[in-house]
């Protein structure tokens, strides 16, 4: 999932990009990786681009526009309810336990930004914790 506010959201050479002017982002121009994120929250004073909308569902990327500060939501989420592979995915890699635990690694080390392969999963849920605390004692501080 990802923010973005105050800013165009459109396509160009195929790839989605985000052009700001301040906000939650620093001013710049960035290129949206929308084949990994399964949903764009979408701020006050943000565009976005027809060829942008067509991307995003090809891709079946959910597009939410939200209030400041994330106090509203709005969507129309991708059709698709009769489609049940990412269900049964999921389910197989759960039952593997082998899966399970790979799947695990790579979230702790997307969300971590490093890969910690020899910690047992229960010292990555203490470093999520403490990450966690962090953000919550600095979201506080506002």
């Amino acid at each position: 999932m990802l923010w973005l506010d105050r800013g165009a959201l459109t396509v160009e050479d195929g790839c989605l990009r985000f052009v700001t002017a301040g906000g939650s982002l620093q001013t710049g121009d960035y290129q949206i990786p929308h084949q990994a994120i399964s949903a764009i929250l979408l701020g006050p004073g943000s565009t976005v681009s027809h060829d942008a909308l067509r991307l995003l569902a090809r891709h079946g990327t959910l597009l939410c526009a939200v209030g400041q500060d994330g106090v509203r939501l709005y969507t129309a989420p991708p059709l698709g309810p009769d489609r049940s592979d990412i269900a049964r995915r999921q389910a197989s890699i759960w039952a593997d336990k082998e899966a399970r635990l790979q799947i695990a690694r790579r979230m702790y080390a997307w969300r971590l930004g490093r890969i910690l392969p020899h910690r047992e999963l229960s010292v990555l849920r203490g470093i999520e914790g403490a990450r966690v605390k962090e953000s919550y004692r600095l979201v506080a501080e506002r």
